[in-house]
């Protein structure tokens, strides 16, 4: 849980603009990205 936690946190942290929130971050870039990060760190 830990390590799928750590993924959607540093997706966020690589793609976000200054200042976006974490839901306009995936509102913008969509589910897929946070999806490929928390499956390839399991």
């Amino acid at each position: 849980m830990v390590e799928a936690v750590d993924a959607l946190v540093a997706i966020y942290l690589d793609v976000r603009r200054d200042g976006e929130r974490f839901v306009d971050t995936y509102r913008r870039i969509g589910a897929e990205p946070f999806k490929e990060r928390v499956y390839a760190a399991v």
